[in-house]
């Protein structure tokens, strides 16, 4: 009876801990530190990167009725998003797009924010824009995860965070640097008896997210050193 009565209270701490406040929408302040670790390769000197607005593609994506709220998780009825730069429920292409720029010009990097009328996403079409741009390369792709969720035991929780990206890097001319590869980090902790929201969206961020941006920057680096990425002269 003690035992039964001890897995009772665990699981109503557990959901006043995952409620997180009242309402069904409500948007966190970003924590993300930029700060990448500078990879080895050296991106080409006098080069510049412009950076689109990435696609969301996530299966979360249709859970929000109003387009302009992105959500990065959700927990019965309520739903959870970011706050960047002043902006609430930011949209995760607008927000993945800023946080790339920061760091990869963190690393060196000569890189800008591309805008469009439309997001582009495919190699071919990233070229064009590439080609009409003043830039010498142009990364851009699709947020296919970005997202926090839980996984409930009989007392503790679970808090997932998962971010995957699939970019590709072009040159207004000749083949693509590379294209349509999948960069994807999970984080995955033992929360005991609860996990507040605000916390997962910052491991989503400065777990997931940023071992991610890791892997992005570490492989424009390598492919445009290794020689498929060399400037031509102007």
């Amino acid at each position: 009876m003690l035992k039964k009565r001890y897995l009772w209270m665990g699981k109503v701490l557990l959901l006043v801990f995952l409620a997180g406040g009242t309402g069904c929408a409500r948007s966190y302040q970003s924590r993300y530190t930029v700060g990448l670790t500078r990879p080895s390769n050296a991106f080409p000197e006098g080069a510049s990167l412009g950076i689109t607005e990435l696609k969301d593609a996530r299966p979360l994506a249709n859970v929000a009725r109003d387009p302009a709220k992105c959500v990065v998780g959700t927990y019965g009825l309520h739903k959870f998003g970011i706050t960047h730069k002043g902006q609430k429920f930011i949209g995760v292409g607008v927000l993945i797009q800023d946080l790339l720029v920061q760091e990869l010009q963190g690393i060196g990097i000569d890189a800008h924010a591309v805008g469009s009328d439309e997001i582009v996403v495919e190699p071919g079409d990233l070229q064009k824009l590439a080609a009409q741009s003043k830039y010498d390369f142009v990364l851009g792709g699709k947020v296919l995860q970005f997202s926090f969720d839980y996984r409930e035991g009989m007392i503790t929780v679970t808090g997932m965070q998962t971010a995957a990206l699939e970019l590709s890097l072009v040159r207004p001319e000749g083949k693509p640097v590379f294209k349509n590869e999948v960069f994807m980090e999970n984080n995955t902790e033992n929360e005991g008896m609860g996990c507040l929201h605000s916390t997962s969206i910052d491991k989503l961020l400065t777990k997931a997210l940023k071992k991610a941006l890791q892997r992005v920057a570490d492989r424009i680096t390598e492919a445009t050193a290794s020689g498929t990425g060399e400037v031509a002269s102007k």
